[in-house]
Formats: C-alpha cells, structure tokens, sequence
C-alpha cells in the first residue's frame, strides 16, 4: 500500500519574514513555494486531496500516472494569507493539519495575496502572523483548494519524570511550558510576550500524544525561581555558568527533586490518548460542516496502537507520518510517509535542485537509494573533516 503511494509533501510555514519566526527551520519563502508549485505543473503533476487518494485506495477513481499531494502541518496563518492563494492561482489541491487548540476564535477572515494582487492592500499591511481562524478554515475548504485534517487537539509536551534537563531563560525553546498552564493563549502566544518565570526547572518530556505526565510540585518550582530572582533575575542569564549553579541548586535539594510530583496513570494516560485523537476530529466536523478523514501525528510521535485507535475508534481513514514508515507495526491501515519541504542553501538554484530530487527520489528506489548513499557519503566526509580539523587543532 505504501509503496504505491504518490509523493507526499508536507509544508508548515509559508512567510518571508523569517528571522521574527520562532519556527525557522520549518518556514518556506513565498518565492520557493511558488517555484516549486510552479515546477509541479509543469512537470504534469495532479494533486490530490487525502479525500481524492482514500478514494482510489477504496476502488474509487484510478491513481493518476503522476499524482502529488501536498500538505501542511500546524495551522499558520500564513496558509491562508500566502499559500492558498498560489495554489489557488495554480489550480492546486492541498491539505492543511491543524491542532484544535490553535484556531484563532476570531470571526474576521484576513486579507490575502490575492487582495494585494488586486490592489485591495499593500504588501506590508498583510497580517500574516498567528493562527488560522474558523472562518479562514472554512473559506478554505469551501473553496475546494484546501483540505482541512487533524493534527490532534493539544500538539504540545509534556513532563514525563523527575530529572531536570534544563531551566527556564530568556529567549528559550519551551513556550510550551505557558501552553500547558493555560491553553487559551495558544492561538495567539506568537503575538504576546511571555511571562518571565526564569529558573522554573524543564524536566525530561515528550510528546503530548505518547507521554504519560509527570507532574512536579509547584514548592520545588518556587525555589528556583526565587533563587534567579534573587540572584539578579534575567540579568543572571548573562553569567556563562549560570546552569551549572541551577543545577548545583539541583543538586543541593537532593531527594526532595526526585520525590515531589505524581505520574499519571496507564488508564488516565489511554483515555486522554482518546480524547486528543477523537474530540479534534469531532470539533472540526461540527465548525467547519465537512468530513474529516486524515490526521497527521504531532512532533511525528505515533504508535500502532494509536494508529489503531485513530481508524477504530475515531474513525480517520488515513494517517499520515514524516519520512519513515513503519509498515510492519501499521499493515492493516493506511498511512503516508511525508517528505519535507523547505529552504536549506538560500540559493534559489540549490533549493529548486534539492526539491526536484528528493520529488523524483520519491517516485523512483533507484533515485533514492542513489541519494540516500550521496547524503551518507557527505556526512562521513564531513564526519573525517571535523576529525582532521580537531587534530590540526591540537598540533
């Protein structure tokens, strides 16, 4: 079944506005979008929805020669306001995945490229920052160029033991930390400042989807945060060490690190698993008035027994995943293997380049197994040249 599948692209973010994004390794700039679009059709590719190829797995339609089905993941706003309106122009299908927790409840719909392209706005009074919003979602999907699937509910982590493995600071990657202590800022943290909680320990966590919580106890939190307020507070970040003494801080409490917090239990654990994978299927059915037949797993994070649970129990007649695929744990249902897509060299020509060939790596082994063996070569050049620096180093 995977085997036979067609490339499957998976985006996130479509802006060029990069270096204000928390999210830089996963944005794509209009620009690229478009050359890669453009080299689609010209390529005589069809895209398909995940409707329009669960149909053809089902005894519908026949697969077209060259198929293509392109998706997004998470939900930004810069969907609407860039890429719908490309693939529009292109007569392109897509999918976007989006987490329930982060629809913007607003009920305005945003201007887009298209009012620019008509002279309805400037270029840099476009509004592109944040999430999409119900009415986005069903303009979209209304119009036939976008598909709307899940991406759960939460698309968070979660603490999931006792060891600490870093603390709160200044510019850190755990905005998490205030999703989970209020889930009502999620559509909109990326426009608001964070609370300053420096010190606050980030114990080990995973996946909201495969974690079971730990939760800590909120004394333990309140001694390292008095202790970096005490200690100068953001302005203690600026010491070099300032880790080591947090975690020599650590150290001191000993056993009252490791024995504050609860586990949660294998039962509670199960039905949030549930909950997650069938509420965020339910919630978009009811606000967008549409099937939904496809989930993406967040952060990749995904069993077989969740996979069961998503065509059993919630009813999804497809999964999809990132670049690997575990067809012995997954046989009996369906699931994609995505290739990510984005900008890696900042050159036009090498981005085009790399993209038509991991898209005809993708519809040829002999294609892939050829750049599977080019990128295993680089790294244990690049692997024998960092050796052969650190030698000279030493000299």
């Amino acid at each position: 079944m995977n085997s036979a599948a067609p490339p499957v692209l998976m985006f996130h973010s479509i802006a060029d506005h990069y270096r204000s994004l928390p999210w830089k390794p996963i944005i794509c700039s209009t620009g690229a979008f478009e050359r890669y679009v453009s080299h689609l059709v010209k390529a005589g590719y069809r895209s398909l929805s995940l409707s329009d190829y669960l149909g053809c797995l089902n005894g519908g339609d026949r697969l077209p020669r060259k198929a293509v089905i392109i998706t997004f993941d998470d939900g930004y706003l810069d969907n609407w306001v860039n890429a719908f309106p490309i693939l529009k122009k292109y007569r392109l299908k897509a999918t976007v995945f989006v987490s329930t927790d982060f629809i913007d409840p607003t009920e305005t719909v945003r201007k887009n490229l298209e009012d620019y392209w008509e002279g309805k706005t400037a270029l840099d009074e476009l509004d592109w920052y944040g999430y999409l919003s119900w009415n986005e979602l069903r303009t979209m999907s209304k119009n036939g160029v976008f598909e709307i699937g899940s991406h759960t509910q939460s698309h968070t982590w979660y603490f999931k033991s006792p060891e600490i493995v870093d603390f709160s600071h200044p510019d850190d990657p755990y905005m998490w930390l205030d999703w989970n202590r209020d889930p009502s800022i999620k559509p909109f943290w990326v426009q608001r400042e964070r609370p300053k909680r420096w010190g606050c320990p980030v114990y080990e966590y995973g996946p909201s989807l495969t974690t079971r919580i730990f939760k800590p106890g909120r004394e333990l939190e309140k001694t390292f945060t008095d202790y970096v307020a005490s200690s100068g507070g953001e302005s203690f970040f600026r010491s070099k060490n300032w880790r080591r003494q947090l975690f020599d801080l650590t150290a001191e409490l000993g056993d009252d690190v490791n024995s504050s917090g609860s586990l949660e239990s294998e039962k509670a654990f199960r039905e949030r698993q549930v909950r997650e994978i069938k509420l965020s299927r339910e919630l978009l059915e009811e606000g967008l008035g549409t099937n939904v037949t496809s989930l993406a797993w967040p952060n990749d994070a995904y069993t077989s027994e969740l996979i069961r649970l998503a065509h059993e129990e919630a009813g999804y007649g497809l999964t999809c995943t990132v670049e690997k695929c575990e067809e012995e744990a997954v046989a009996d249902y369906p699931i994609l293997s995505r290739m990510f897509v984005g900008e890696k060299y900042g050159s036009a020509f090498l981005d085009s380049l790399r993209f038509k060939t991991k898209l005809a790596a993708s519809r040829n082994r002999a294609v892939a197994r050829l750049l599977k063996t080019a990128v295993s070569c680089k790294k244990r050049v690049m692997s024998a040249l960092r050796i052969v620096r650190k030698r000279e180093g030493h000299s």
